[in-house]
Parts: C-alpha cells; sequence; structure tokens
C-alpha cells in the first residue's frame, strides 16, 4: 500500500458519508466491463442517487475493499454503511422491485 495513505479510513469516510457508495472499475459515464455497466444501468434506471469511485484511480484501492468488505466483488455497493452486494444483487432487487425503495 502507498505509504502515508491510509485506505481502511478512506472506505471509512466515504461509506459513511455517502448513503449509496459504488466501489467501481471505470466511472459511470465509461464503465470497464458488463458488471460494471448494468450496476450503474441498474441504479439509474431505478433513480437512484449514488456516490462512485474507480478503484482503478488509488493505488492498492481493490486489496483494500477485499480486506474491508471480505469479498472480491466488484462493482460493489454499500448502502448505509452496510455492503449489500454486486450486480447480481442490485438485479434480483430490481427484478424484485425492491430496488427503487431500498436505495432510493
Amino acid at each position: 500500500m502507498m505509504e502515508g495513505f491510509d485506505h481502511k479510513k478512506r472506505i471509512d469516510d466515504l461509506v459513511k458519508g455517502n448513503r449509496v457508495m459504488v466501489f467501481m472499475k471505470g466511472t459511470p459515464e465509461d464503465p470497464v466491463g458488463s458488471e460494471n455497466a448494468r450496476a450503474i444501468s441498474l441504479l439509474e434506471e431505478n433513480e437512484v442517487q449514488f456516490m462512485w469511485m474507480n478503484v482503478d484511480d488509488v493505488y492498492a484501492m481493490e486489496n483494500a475493499l477485499i480486506d474491508y468488505f471480505e469479498t472480491n466483488e466488484l462493482p460493489l455497493v454499500v448502502v448505509d454503511g452496510k455492503m449489500i452486494g454486486s450486480t447480481p444483487s442490485l438485479q434480483t432487487m430490481h427484478d424484485e422491485g425492491t430496488l427503487r425503495f431500498i436505495l432510493g
């Protein structure tokens, strides 16, 4: 990890400071891979406001997320400080009609 950079504190600040936080590869405008693209599409279709972070922009952030949340899923969606999962979880909530209510 980068010396002087506290990944855990950065993750803490992001998940506590944003009701819906998405850790992803790429950006919402230019997601990397179909899983990231589908997750963003589902959030936008359900009018969910979210903050995001491109994990590729911060050295060792992907490994820090694995340590922090004990999963290697990306994109990773966190709501009210709790991990809800990745694209399959969002898809299930969307199919059940609950995504907008849970995250909105």
